[in-house]
């Protein structure tokens, strides 16, 4: 059986991605581990989302293409795979599923960082808690219902 992104052997680093991110544009970056292929997208708007950079259909390259739709979209040029920049769902072509998603915070300083992985249909918050363990305070505050622990796209003081 091979590895999936998504599901690293134990709980992955926390990782800089980069110094600062602009909005409309795209970053390539190896994540949980060196041969893992993902991609962070700032939407114009300043949502920060982050992704496997691997095709869920046949583990094709996914690019970003700023320049289609509202929001640009990723896309997989094997076999016209298109994915939502928003969401990582399938929008078009054979995916059989939406791509694993990369959690990634903001520093207040600017740069991003990558904290841990969801697995494709897992929330954010989710693939945090798995990871990271249910007792981490973004988890408890979960459990607890708090507004804040539910948001998808918030700016962190730490990484």
């Amino acid at each position: 059986i091979l590895h999936r992104h998504g599901d690293p052997d134990g709980t992955p680093e926390v990782k800089k991605v980069a110094d600062a991110l602009p909005p409309g544009e795209s970053l390539a970056f190896r994540y949980p581990g060196d041969e893992d292929r993902a991609i962070a997208v700032r939407m114009e708007d300043g949502t920060l989302a982050g992704y496997s950079a691997v095709c869920t259909h046949l583990a094709c390259a996914v690019l970003w293409r700023k320049d289609r739709g509202s929001e640009g979209e990723l896309y997989c040029p094997c076999h016209e795979g298109v994915f939502d920049a928003r969401t990582g769902e399938v929008t078009a072509g054979p995916p059989p599923r939406g791509l694993p998603k990369v959690i990634l915070v903001e520093q207040v300083d600017g740069s991003v960082w990558a904290i841990g992985t969801a697995r494709s249909g897992e929330s954010l918050q989710e693939g945090y808690c798995r990871q990271r363990g249910a007792g981490t305070p973004p988890c408890a505050a979960l459990r607890a219902g708090a507004p804040a622990a539910r948001s998808g796209t918030e700016r962190s003081e730490r990484a």
